[in-house]
C-alpha cells in the first residue's frame, strides 16, 4: 500500500510544484493588487496541500509520532508567519514571502526525510529567523539615514570575525568554518557576506575616486584571502564575484570587471599550484571516477542520485538519498532530485530565479547609492550562492562546500539568508512609502495650483464684469 501511495504521489507532487512555479511567473502579469493577491493566495494553498501530502507519506513510512508533531508545529509556524508579517507590514511583498516559505517548507520536509533530529533543530532556527526578520524592516526604516555611517565597522568587524575563525575555529570537511555554541554550529562567514556588502556600499556611497576604489578593493581582497587560507573556497568565490559586480554597478566601468576577473583567474591558477586541497577538488571535478571510493565518492553518488531519480523521481521515501554524503547540507539538491525528480529540481531553480529577479528589480528601484549597491550586492550573493551550489552538485564546476539558501541544513545559512530577505522587504516597503509620499505631495501641489488658477480666473471674471 505504501509503495502504491509513493508511486502515485510522484505525479501529484510534481503537478503541485509545477503549478506553483507557473503561478510564480503568472503573478507578474497581474496589474491590480486584487489580482496579485489572488495569485498569492492560490500559491499558499498549493504549498499547504503539498506540505500535508509529503508529511502523510513520511509518517506512513517511518510510523513515528515525531513526524506528525513536526508537521503540526511547522504548519503553525508557516501559517502564523504568513499572517503576522503582512499584518505588521501592510506594504510587505507577499509574493516574495510566499517563495521564501515555499523553499523553507521543501527544505524542512527533506530534512525530516533524512534526519528528523536535524529537522527539529532547523525548525527551531527557522522560528528564531522568523522572529528576527519581523524587526529587520523596522530597524532599516528607523536607521536608514545612519546605516552607511558605520562603514568601517562593517569592514573591520567582518574581517576580524573571519580572522578569528581562521585561528580558533573548528575544522569541518578540511576547512576552518565555524565554532560551536550549545550544540549549534555558528559560521561567521555567512553573516560577514552581509557586512562586506554594507562596507562596499558605504565606501562607494561616500566617494568613487580612484583612491577610494583601491582602499575598498584592498579590504575586500583581505576578506577573500582570509577565507582562502581557511580553505573556505566557496564563500571566497561568492565574496569575490559579488564585489566585482558591485564595483561595476557603482562605477559603470566595464574595465574593472575585466581587471577583476583577470586577477581572479590568475589567483585561481596560483591557488591550484599552492594548495593541495584545491588540486584535489579540481582533479575530482575533472575525473571523479579515478578515486570513486574516496575523494570522488560525493560527486559520484550525487550524479547517481540525480540520474536514478530521472524526471519524476523515485517518490518521497522511495529512494536512498542518505547514501549521498552530506545530503542534508551541500548535496540536498541531489537528494531532492533523486526522490522528487529533475522536473522539481528545475522548478526550484525557476523559483530561485523569480526571487533573484525580484531582488534585482528592487535594487534598480533604489535611488540612493548606498541602498542601490547594497541591494545589488546582496542579490549577487544570493544568486551566485544558488548557482555555485547547484553547479557543483551536477559537476559543472568543482565542489565548493556551500549551502543551498533556505533549503540546506545549517543555522547560519538560514539566519543570514533570512536577514537578506528582511533587508529586501524593508527596502521594498520604504520605497513604496517614499513613492506614496511623493504622490501625495504632487497631488497637493497640483491641487494648490488648480486652486490658485481657479481663484485667478474668478478674479479676472469679476474684473471683466466691473
Amino acid at each position: 500500500m505504501l509503495n502504491l501511495m509513493v508511486r502515485i504521489s510522484r505525479y501529484v507532487i510534481t503537478v503541485l510544484i509545477v503549478l506553483y512555479t507557473l503561478l510564480d511567473f503568472y503573478y507578474f502579469s497581474k496589474k491590480t493588487e486584487r489580482g496579485k493577491n489572488s495569485v498569492v493566495s492560490v500559491q499558499a494553498f498549493l504549498m499547504y496541500v503539498l506540505q500535508f501530502l509529503m508529511s502523510v507519506i513520511l509518517f506512513s513510512y517511518y510510523e513515528d509520532v515525531s513526524i506528525l508533531v513536526f508537521y503540526i508545529v511547522a504548519l503553525l509556524v508557516f501559517v502564523l508567519y504568513q499572517k503576522i508579517y503582512p499584518a505588521i507590514y501592510r506594504r510587505a511583498d507577499r509574493h516574495l514571502l510566499n517563495n521564501v516559505m515555499f523553499l523553507v517548507m521543501l527544505g524542512l520536509t527533506i530534512q525530516a526525510r533524512l534526519k528528523v533530529n536535524k529537522a527539529y533543530k532547523q525548525l527551531l532556527l527557522l522560528i528564531i529567523a522568523a522572529i528576527i526578520t519581523l524587526v529587520v524592516p523596522k530597524i532599516l526604516d528607523n536607521g536608514r539615514r545612519y546605516l552607511y555611517r558605520y562603514t568601517w565597522f562593517y569592514g573591520i568587524g567582518g574581517l576580524a570575525a573571519l580572522a578569528a575563525i581562521m585561528v580558533v575555529g573548528r575544522t569541518e570537511y578540511g576547512a576552518r568554518l565555524s565554532f560551536g555554541i550549545a550544540g549549534f554550529s555558528i559560521q561567521p562567514s555567512e553573516f560577514v557576506k552581509i557586512t562586506l556588502v554594507l562596507f562596499v556600499a558605504g565606501m562607494y556611497h561616500r566617494s568613487l575616486q580612484f583612491k577610494q576604489i583601491v582602499i575598498t578593493t584592498a579590504v575586500a581582497a583581505a576578506h577573500v584571502l582570509v577565507l582562502v587560507v581557511s580553505k573556505d573556497l566557496g564563500t571566497a568565490l561568492i565574496y569575490f564575484i559579488a564585489y566585482v559586480f558591485m564595483l561595476y554597478v557603482a562605477t559603470e566601468k566595464f574595465i574593472y570587471v575585466l581587471a577583476g576577473f583577470g586577477c581572479g583567474g590568475i589567483a585561481a591558477v596560483a591557488a591550484y599550484f599552492l594548495f593541495s586541497h584545491v588540486r584535489v577538488r579540481v582533479n575530482v571535478w575533472l575525473n571523479p571516477w579515478a578515486d570513486i571510493t574516496r575523494s570522488g565518492w560525493q560527486i559520484v553518488q550525487s550524479l547517481f542520485g540525480i540520474g536514478t531519480g530521472s524526471w519524476l523521481g523515485m517518490g518521497l521515501t522511495g529512494g536512498t538519498p542518505g547514501v549521498i554524503p552530506v545530503a542534508e547540507k551541500d548535496f540536498i539538491f541531489a537528494a531532492m532530485c533523486e526522490e522528487l525528480g529533475i522536473i522539481t529540481g528545475c522548478c526550484l531553480l525557476f523559483i530561485y530565479l523569480g526571487i533573484l529577479v525580484r531582488f534585482l528589480w528592487i535594487s534598480t528601484w533604489m535611488k540612493q547609492m548606498f541602498y542601490k549597491i547594497t541591494a545589488f550586492g546582496l542579490a549577487c550573493v544570493f544568486g551566485f550562492q544558488v548557482l555555485i551550489n547547484v553547479a557543483g552538485v551536477i559537476k559543472l564546476v568543482p565542489l565548493t562546500g556551500i549551502t543551498l539558501p533556505f533549503i540546506s541544513y545549517g543555522g547560519s545559512s538560514l539566519l543570514s539568508t533570512f536577514f537578506i530577505f528582511g533587508i529586501f522587504e524593508g527596502l521594498y516597503m520604504n520605497k513604496l512609502r517614499e513613492d506614496e509620499r511623493l504622490r501625495r505631495e504632487k497631488a497637493e501641489l497640483a491641487a494648490r495650483k488648480a486652486s490658485r488658477e481657479s481663484a485667478a480666473r474668478k478674479a479676472q471674471i469679476k474684473m471683466e464684469d466691473w
